[in-house]
């Protein structure tokens, strides 16, 4: 059985993604107030919200890819 690689498979990342700027802040942040892990979203359960929606957006694209192989694979002769 092959598998097939994943197409267009796009992770939401619940973080924002540090740039060199927010880098250098960080370290010169001794006081920790530019420290917010969800800096996206207000409340710890709109990032969770998103992280489940995006959990189950990934399992039926992993169902959609099986269901593809499957009917792939039955109309190849053996």
């Amino acid at each position: 059985m092959r598998i097939s690689p994943k197409k267009n498979l796009k992770k939401p990342c619940l973080f924002l993604r540090p740039s060199f700027v927010d880098g250098i802040s960080s370290v010169l942040d001794l006081s920790g107030m530019l420290d917010n892990p969800y800096a996206r979203y207000s409340t710890a359960e709109e990032a969770d919200f998103e992280a489940i929606g995006s959990d189950w957006k990934m399992v039926g694209e992993d169902i959609k890819n099986s269901i593809e192989t499957y009917e792939q694979q039955i109309k190849q002769p053996a």
